[in-house]
């Protein structure tokens, strides 16, 4: 039978006040710990507004997800699509 975790997991994101600053952190509120654990950053850097899905974790570590699309600063909006690997932060188009 396949162990299944329960998390929430945030992915970049950007933060408000005097000027908006882009993040490329990512972490991880498990169930079973009751707090956020923080995770490698993403390798692709900074990112907001992504949607992010899951993905079978039997390849990895920790868990994979996809993020979709998003805002890159500089960039804009942006229609790419990454596979992250939670536990390395390592970020594939």
């Amino acid at each position: 039978m396949p162990v299944v975790t329960v998390a929430i997991v945030v992915v970049g994101g950007a933060t408000s006040g005097v000027g908006v600053v882009y993040v490329s952190s990512v972490e991880m509120l498990s169930e079973e710990e009751g707090a956020f654990e923080e995770l490698p950053p993403l390798s692709c850097g900074e990112i907001a507004a992504t949607a992010a899905i899951a993905v079978d974790e039997g390849n990895s570590a920790v868990e994979q997800v996809l993020i979709l699309g998003g805002w890159i600063p500089n960039l804009g909006s942006v229609s790419v699509v990454h596979l992250v690997d939670l536990a390395t932060g390592i970020s594939t188009p």
